[in-house]
């Protein structure tokens, strides 16, 4: 019983960092709107060509993460998040010639 509970948070515990869906949907910050430029009348603000400027939105949103099928397991979905790098293909490694030692 002294090991079940111990194992058993460890279980709990790696399993939250397996989960892949932290990507999919709407997060907080994607629904943040920008304020209105501060303007008083009478009063002309510099402009500086070393200030700061946010970029307009892009003309077509790529989503952070999207779901796909899973092309090693059909019928099963896997996703895909941006901040993941692709996965690499699978090398098989291929023999080497035997060469023998060089006579003296």
């Amino acid at each position: 019983m002294k090991t079940l509970l111990p194992a058993l948070a460890a279980v709990a515990l790696l399993g939250g960092c397996a989960s892949g869906g932290h990507c999919v949907g709407e997060l907080d910050y994607q629904k943040a709107y920008s304020l209105p430029a501060v303007s008083v009348a009478d009063v002309k603000m510099p402009s500086s060509s070393a200030a700061l400027v946010i970029p307009p939105p892009p003309a077509q949103i790529v989503p952070y993460g999207s779901t796909k099928d899973d092309p090693k397991k059909p019928g099963r979905k896997v996703t895909e998040c941006l901040d993941t790098p692709p996965r690499l293909p699978t090398l098989t490694p291929q023999p080497q010639p035997v060469t023998e030692p060089a006579k003296s």
